[in-house]
């Protein structure tokens, strides 16, 4: 932004995540917003979401990437992959791993990152077939109005990582794949 302020988001795990298996604890916990007012030496939290404040679309299971970005009129929206307590769908449900779900993007909108409103959480974008069937990690670029969302992509298998990219020409439109 024009003040020179610096926004960065991630989110917090811990070692149930990847290094003991999805049954071994609490994964993807927390997710982070901070704020730097000189130029990224220092960060302080501005705001925080729990798996529980980003399940209105449904119970989330797990949150890793996300991305901020400011709208064209001057609003700024938070992208965020939550793995979602969803099955999968029935031609492969045997490759599901307990305690898993569907990863897919969602994004929320405020007028300043740290006034971020869960009330408007909404699916941006998400699989729809068992060789797409995860969607996460969003990163966002914006050329004038246009908004480019790149993701990555995995199939119900999780054998091979993909990327994806989707585009809307307005800040109220819905992405093009």
């Amino acid at each position: 932004p024009a003040d020179g302020t610096v926004w960065l988001v991630g989110r917090y795990r811990d070692s149930g995540d990847s290094r003991t298996g999805v049954l071994a604890g609490a994964r993807g916990l927390e997710l982070a917003l901070f704020r730097s007012g000189d130029d990224g030496h220092t960060f302080v939290k501005a705001a925080s979401w729990s798996k529980a404040d980003l399940s209105r679309l449904g119970g989330v299971t797990s949150i890793e990437g996300a991305a901020v970005a400011r709208r064209a009129d001057g609003g700024w929206e938070l992208f965020v992959a939550l793995e979602k307590d969803v099955a999968y769908p029935a031609p492969v449900a045997a490759l599901q791993k307990p305690g898993t779900g569907v990863w897919s993007i969602d994004l929320l909108t405020g007028p300043r990152p740290d006034d971020i409103d869960t009330a408007t959480q909404a699916r941006c974008l998400a699989g729809n077939e068992p060789e797409a069937l995860h969607v996460k990690d969003p990163v966002v670029c914006r050329d004038g109005d246009v908004t480019h969302l790149y993701a990555s992509v995995h199939p119900a298998s999780w054998s091979s990582s993909n990327t994806a990219w989707a585009t809307r020409d307005r800040d109220d439109a819905a992405f093009a794949v």
